[in-house]
């Protein structure tokens, strides 16, 4: 993969050569060629947010696998998006309803994309967006008759697989907000917070130590 541009401040010095080596895995790597190929600027934000999820695990104490699966699930958190047209990713103007329906479904599509993976990287990948005001695929009651039925088999899994998604889906969030993109101008960190404060639903110190970056 090419070297991709940011202005982030990392506050780990492994988090770059982490996701370069992640990046360079052949598995990895035939998804991020896709994305090349069919959005560009969906390749720069995978990789923006995929430093800043390992960066945001690291600070919060994880590592070896929980690290990779972070790593993973920043670079792939849109290869959904491969499948849906790119006059209507990079359409600068109000997406109809049913443009804005296909690109909801980017989640499940990455989800499925994904299926050579572990279990845990498809369910990261299926749920960040669902932490926010208006989440999707699933809705707060969706998510949590799910979340009911995965803690009757594992429920040491769900609490991690549920932190781990609040990082990738807060780091996304801020990555799109801080970045230009065809719709929309770049925000400064001031509105950055006052955005992700009011619509980000999940553990607001993700938020905190974004905006220290």
């Amino acid at each position: 993969m090419r070297i991709i541009q940011h202005s982030y401040r990392l506050k780990f010095q492994q988090t770059e050569e982490l996701i370069e080596i992640l990046s360079k895995e052949d598995r990895i790597r035939k998804y991020l060629e896709a994305l090349q190929n069919h959005s560009p600027h969906t390749l720069e934000h995978s990789y923006r947010v995929g430093l800043l999820c390992v960066d945001l695990g690291l600070e919060n104490g994880f590592q070896g696998r929980e690290i990779k699966l972070l790593g993973y699930g920043g670079l792939l958190h849109d290869i959904g998006k491969v499948y849906i047209p790119s006059k209507i990713l990079d359409k600068n103007s109000f997406l109809t309803s049913f443009e804005r329906e296909l690109i909801n479904g980017h989640t499940r599509l990455g989800a499925e994309a994904v299926e050579e993976f572990e279990d845990d990287l498809m369910r990261i990948i299926v749920g960040h967006h669902e932490y926010q005001i208006n989440p999707y695929p699933r809705k707060g009651n969706e998510r949590r008759n799910a979340k009911r039925k995965e803690v009757i088999e594992r429920r040491e899994n769900n609490h991690l697989v549920e932190t781990l998604t609040q990082i990738l889906a807060a780091s996304d969030f801020y990555d799109a907000l801080r970045s230009e993109r065809a719709y929309q101008s770049s925000k400064e960190k001031e509105e950055a917070e006052r955005i992700m404060l009011t619509k980000y639903t999940g553990n607001h110190n993700y938020v905190n130590q974004l905006l220290m970056r």
